[in-house]
Order: structure tokens, then sequence, then C-alpha cells
């Protein structure tokens, strides 16, 4: 069982990007989104039968997804330190856009219409390469499932002013191993910092997660004033 709400913004970005899908040939596009609570029966006060969904308490996940494609929407998780994936019920886009009054319709031979395409190049590149990034998340989460290596930054602040490294390590970096990355020699006695932060997500470094784009920060159109000639 799972809870989540939609809201017009979201519902908009949904029918935008099942014309993406849907213009691409791919079958389904994932963003990161935490808005989805998976609940799971809490053994203890209430009894398994509570029928008024009291003993429900939501899942600790990580990896949360909105899951879109040319017809549907879900979201999706992974238990959190386990692989075992939930998702919710797949909801028609199609009944979602009816009840905003937004412009949307499907079928299979003539795709998804929205009533409004992406009126430049531009717009179309930016649509291509969210499905691109997204298609590179969804790698490097395979290969981190694997190698367990996680992103972790090393900045060096010397005279000449700062450098930053980027390592990919299983667990956070000890003081030796950060200098170890370093292209100098490490001088503390002269005033040299070295800073290691672990706060990186994927869906950040491939630019997926929401307000990781300056599109997503300055909206659209600021977006546009800022693409080279």
């Amino acid at each position: 069982m799972a809870r989540f709400e939609v809201d017009e913004q979201l519902a908009r970005e949904i029918v935008r990007l099942a014309a993406v899908v849907d213009e691409n040939h791919v079958y389904k596009l994932e963003r990161p989104d935490y808005r989805a609570q998976f609940l799971r029966h809490d053994p203890a006060p209430y009894p398994r039968s509570s029928a008024d969904g009291a003993d429900l308490i939501p899942r600790r996940t990580d990896r949360d997804m909105l899951v879109v494609t040319v017809d549907e929407f879900y979201f999706s998780a992974f238990c959190k330190n386990t692989d075992v994936a939930v998702e919710t019920e797949a909801q028609p886009i199609a009944v979602l856009a009816d009840h905003f009054g937004l412009a949307y319709s499907y079928s299979p031979l003539s795709g998804v219409s929205i009533g409004q395409e992406p009126s430049t190049q531009l717009e179309r590149d930016i649509d291509r390469a969210l499905l691109l990034r997204a298609q590179a998340l969804a790698l490097l989460q395979e290969a981190q499932a694997i190698d367990r290596l996680k992103p972790f930054t090393v900045t060096h602040t010397h005279r000449e002013g700062e450098s930053t490294y980027v390592v990919w390590a299983p667990a956070a970096l000890t003081q030796g191993q950060a200098e170890a990355v370093l292209e100098c020699n490490f001088e503390p006695d002269r005033d040299e910092t070295l800073v290691i932060e672990g706060r990186h997500t994927l869906e950040e470094l491939t630019g997926v997660a929401i307000g990781s784009r300056l599109l997503d920060i300055v909206g659209a159109d600021d977006h546009l004033s800022y693409a080279p000639a």
C-alpha cells in the first residue's frame, strides 16, 4: 500500500514527460521523487487487521522514483538497505490530465498529443538531454549496486587557490587517502586545508535531481537566455 499526492505542477510535468517518452521511442522515463510513502503494518500496538489503517507506518526507502510511460505513471523505490523493490499501482495519465484540465491524448497509432509541442529546437534538445541523463542515472545506479562505490569530493585549499577532486570509494575517505588523491603535497604548516565531502547523490551528479539544473531553478525562459548562441 502507498500514499501520495499529485498537484497541478506535477501533473503538467507528468504529461510533458509522457510526450518526451513518446518522441524518443523509449518505454519509460524515471526521475527522482520522494513524495510517495510506501506503507507497512506496524506489529504493535495495533492488531494487523486494524480497519482504520492506524497500524500503517511508512517504510524507509531509497532510490525513490517517479516513472512515466506514454500513458501511465507510478512511483517506485527500494526498501532501505535492501534490493526489495516496491511500487505503486500504475495510474492512467488520461484521468490525471482530465482532472486538472490538461490537454493530453494517446493512441498506439498517433502517439502522445499534449496540444503544445516544444517551440524551439533548443527546448526539444533540453527534453532529449533529460532523457539521456535519466538513462545515465540508471546505468550509474546499476554500477553502484555492483561495486558499491559512492562519489566523494576532496577540496584542497592552497596558496594558489582551490583544487577539487572527485573520487569514487565504498566509504568516506580517511585523511591519508584524501592526501593521496592530491596532485601535489599537502602542507598544513602553510595553512593548507583539506575538506572531504560525501553528500553528493547520483541524481545531482547526473543533473536529474529536481533543482540540480539551472532551468529548474530560474525557470525555462531565463535558462534559455543563458544558452550559447
